[in-house]
């Protein structure tokens, strides 16, 4: 998916420069705060939390000296997070300077018609690779993810062999599979999906911030005023935007 979008971008990006200022200019048009909440779901992912916590207590263990052990970590998530965003941003890229109509119906389409005009013939197996790899990504992380959080609520062991983990992960994989294959508008489902994770956001980015501010926890590695700042406002912007959409939904 990366090599797809972020080719796509990099090859479109000039033709954002010919674009009317209006089509560039930030924005929440009507209609377009489910769109804005899956976009930040799908970008800043809750269960990606607790699978990179997990992760990292299989990665570095209590035993390893702190100074190593953390500024490892930070550099595995600064990586993670920079990938994520550049993908998205990819996306957003190609989305702008390719789509002229912003609606959901005939998006994939109209999308593979476009990359057809750059890339004769190749339009609709780059953007079916890039889904199946993004799909295939998705596959992986979501279920093993909520395979750990169960486990670690119920206080079951977390390793490979745990037969419980694997229930969890194979439902939540066998879950997906069904909604899927019976939904005739996938972009639907996922659109559902990721503005579920948007709502769910807020509430673990909060336990988030209050555990890394913890000098019980964190000690000398707690984030100053900036990250702090940073994320207060981050998180507000998510609250505001979640509040708007759970009371329209009301």
């Amino acid at each position: 998916m990366a090599l797809v979008f972020v080719g796509l971008a990099v090859v479109l990006a000039p033709t954002l420069l010919h674009l009317p200022s209006a089509r560039l200019a930030p924005g929440l048009p009507a209609g377009g705060l489910t769109f804005t909440l899956a976009l930040i779901g799908t970008t800043v992912v809750p269960y990606n939390l607790f699978l990179h916590s997990t992760a990292v207590l299989k990665r570095w263990n209590a035993e390893q000296v702190n100074d190593r052990a953390l500024p490892e970590a930070l550099l595995d998530s600064r990586l993670a997070i920079a990938m994520g965003g550049l993908i998205t941003l990819s996306v957003v890229v190609v989305a702008a300077a390719l789509l002229e109509v912003h609606t959901v119906d005939g998006v994939m389409a109209r999308l593979v018609t476009a990359v057809d005009a750059l890339l004769p013939g190749l339009g609709r197996w780059l953007i079916g690779l890039g889904l199946f790899a993004a799909g295939l990504t998705s596959a992986i992380a979501a279920p093993l993810a909520a395979g750990w959080a169960v486990a670690g609520v119920m206080g079951w062991p977390t390793h490979a062999e745990s037969w419980r983990v694997r229930v969890v992960t194979l439902g939540v994989l066998a879950t997906g599979i069904v909604f899927s294959a019976l939904t005739r508008r996938p972009e639907a489902l996922i659109l559902l999906a990721q503005s579920a994770n948007g709502l769910l956001l807020p509430i673990v980015a909060l336990a988030l911030v209050l555990i890394a501010n913890s000098p019980r926890l964190m000690q000398n590695w707690r984030p100053g005023w900036l990250g702090n700042s940073l994320a207060v406002l981050v998180l507000s912007m998510v609250l505001v935007i979640a509040a708007k959409k759970l009371w329209s939904l009301f």
